[in-house]
């Protein structure tokens, strides 16, 4: 599955029908999502709440740093 921005309206339900003991297989059914994608969600809601669903964007995982380029070779 491609990766998609959702709605915070989105993300929000998703939290809600979570908290009210709906299964992955019924998250899965209901929000169209892979089983992998409904587990990783529910792991970051219990981690942080409804803002944490969101994954960090790939330009901001690592920060960067010049420091890499001038590292001294071995032979």
């Amino acid at each position: 599955m491609l990766s998609k921005d959702y709605s915070a309206e989105f993300k929000q339900r998703f939290a809600d029908r979570y908290a009210d003991g709906a299964t992955i297989a019924m998250l899965q059914h209901e929000f169209g999502l892979t089983k992998s994608t409904v587990k990783l969600r529910r792991e970051r809601i219990d981690q942080g709440g409804v803002g944490a669903i969101d994954r960090p964007r790939k330009d901001n995982r690592y920060p960067r740093s010049s420091s890499f380029v001038n590292l001294p070779r071995f032979h």
